[in-house]
């Protein structure tokens, strides 16, 4: 039996020779490839960049764009992967293409089609032919710049008092009063502002404890309550949760990994002591850590931000300051338990009314007279920033203003109030606004 099974064996094997050498006499499909199969670049500032081949448009492309200054090294680079089957002709002059010495590719930095450096590639057969179009995507800003614009401003804001900003959706709020706010869209083409009359709020209601969950907005008033409203215009008295409130903390969001919902966070009053709490169902307080007596009471901005483990991570500033030296963030899981971020050394110095954002991998803070930015990849180190990420000097020592940050992560500075002069400033970095192409 098994001689038998060998034999059947052997005889599959001499047949597929056999086949395989009557279509030796006949032309393989593989020989008409001009494909070209792969294409890298040597390091360019430290990275290497592997490009997309589109074969259909015959286009090779890198959808990771290159740092605004990568013409100084473009001018000579190696190729590092280059794969064709056979050879491939560069330039209008059609030129050997040759992997092994630098080439100078600017003439293909943003260009798209014929403009850019062209490759014929030539299949096995030496007679079949494509030519593919080399486009280098170069980004056009710095990244970590930020542009400042001034817009245009609503009505004149009350010479007393201290307003709040807040994003929900697509819209810019500016709250003025209890009875006062101002709405425009942050979409593109959009911008302009509407006057809107609020009604339900109680004249104690303090409009800079403005706070946004699942799109409805939430202020307290003097004496603990909460209020909601669904369109920024009408609001009511949300029972559930109101009694001894103090102060609004934002929002931790939802992490399905960890199977978390999003959660509402407060600081609130109870039989003289003051206690984190959270909701996620807004029907009920879960009741957390009693709060330090350092912690944040007013002015709070919240900014999230995920782990490296995923596990998603809410840090507020705040008002009065934690301590006298610096600006101490605070961090929180759930909402029920928070911890300082304070820093042995190198921390951010003491600014009133502090505003924090998180995005290019990097925490920034500003505040007080609005002279400096600082940075910190922890939230623990601060360190001034020099250049790129600026203030405009039409902010220097304005101290009545508040800061929101959209869903495009540009921040809106609002002057006003308190007798100074009403301006609208819009600052977006750079990165923010990068898409990946293709």
């Amino acid at each position: 039996m098994r001689n038998k099974i060998l034999l059947a064996i052997s005889a599959f094997i001499f047949t597929c020779i056999g086949m395989t050498s009557c279509l030796s006499s006949e032309e393989p499909v593989y020989k008409t490839d001009a494909r070209i199969l792969g294409f890298g670049l040597d390091s360019v500032f430290g990275k290497y960049y592997k490009f997309e081949i589109d074969h259909l448009l015959h286009l090779i492309y890198n959808r990771d764009s290159m740092p605004v200054s990568s013409d100084t090294v473009l001018d000579s680079i190696l190729v590092d992967t280059f794969s064709v089957l056979n050879y491939a002709l560069v330039g209008p002059k059609d030129s050997l293409f040759d992997a092994e010495v630098r080439h100078d590719l600017r003439g293909a930095i943003n260009r798209s089609g014929e403009s850019g450096i062209s490759f014929k590639v030539t299949a096995p057969d030496a007679v079949s032919t494509t030519t593919y179009y080399l486009e280098i995507r170069v980004h056009k800003q710095e990244p970590d710049s930020v542009v400042w614009r001034q817009k245009e401003t609503f009505s004149a804001i009350p010479s007393t008092g201290n307003i709040k900003a807040v994003t929900v959706g697509e819209n810019l709020w500016v709250l003025t009063s209890p009875g006062k706010a101002y709405r425009t869209s942050v979409e593109t083409g959009a911008f302009g502002w509407t006057e809107v009359n609020i009604s339900g709020l109680p004249a104690d209601a303090d409009v800079t404890s403005a706070t946004v969950f699942q799109n409805k907005l939430y202020v307290i008033s003097a004496d603990g309550d909460l209020y909601e409203s669904a369109d920024g215009s009408s609001w009511n008295k949300h029972a559930a949760l109101s009694g001894g409130l103090v102060t609004l903390l934002g929002t931790v969001a939802a992490n399905k990994e960890y199977n978390t919902l999003e959660t509402f966070c407060a600081v609130r009053e109870l039989d003289g002591k003051r206690y984190f709490c959270a909701t996620s169902d807004m029907n009920l307080w879960t009741i957390g850590a009693v709060v330090p007596e350092n912690f944040p009471s007013r002015n709070i901005v919240a900014v999230h931000h995920a782990s490296s483990t995923g596990l998603s991570k809410t840090v507020i500033v705040g008002m009065p300051h934690t301590s006298k030296e610096a600006t101490v963030p605070w961090f929180t899981m759930d909402g029920t338990d928070w911890a300082n971020m304070n820093a042995l050394q190198n921390g951010c110095p003491a600014l009133d009314n502090p505003f924090i954002a998180f995005f290019n991998n990097k925490f920034y803070m500003y505040g007080g007279s609005l002279e400096n930015v600082y940075e910190s990849l922890s939230g623990i180190g601060w360190y001034k920033i020099e250049k790129k990420f600026t203030l405009p000097t039409e902010f220097k020592n304005r101290t009545s203003y508040t800061i929101a940050e959209d869903k495009y992560h540009a921040m809106w500075v609002i002057f006003g109030g308190n007798g100074s002069e009403n301006e609208v400033w819009r600052g977006r970095m750079n990165v923010t606004a990068f898409e990946i192409q293709r």
